[in-house]
């Protein structure tokens, strides 16, 4: 189950960095072809919000992956396999670009 979920989240990585050279491609189409900024930009907000929804779906993983890990440790499995052992960083990056100690 744990190699399932490694998987898992190594192809939620790719398809997220797949969708930004989408993205990259298509502002390379639009310059060499010299159109306007707003040519196209209905294309490039769908493929935002799918890569929006790529990163939200690797956030759930990892979470789901971090409570299978906890529950694991509960019930007496061992919970080598189910990472790097890096845990959460201490600190939390906000929009801004600022950090702060996380609570």
């Amino acid at each position: 189950m744990v190699r399932s979920l490694h998987e898992f989240e190594s192809l939620l990585r790719r398809t997220l960095a797949a969708g930004g050279q989408v993205a990259a491609a298509m502002a390379n189409a639009s310059e060499t072809e010299g159109l306007s900024a707003v040519a196209g930009h209905q294309v490039f907000a769908s493929i935002i919000t799918a890569n929006l929804n790529v990163s939200t779906a690797l956030s759930d993983a990892a979470r789901g992956h971090r409570l299978l890990e906890g529950l694991a440790g509960r019930l007496g499995y061992s919970t080598v396999g189910f990472g790097d052992g890096q845990k959460d960083p201490s600190v939390v990056f906000t929009t801004a670009g600022a950090s702060q100690a996380a609570a």
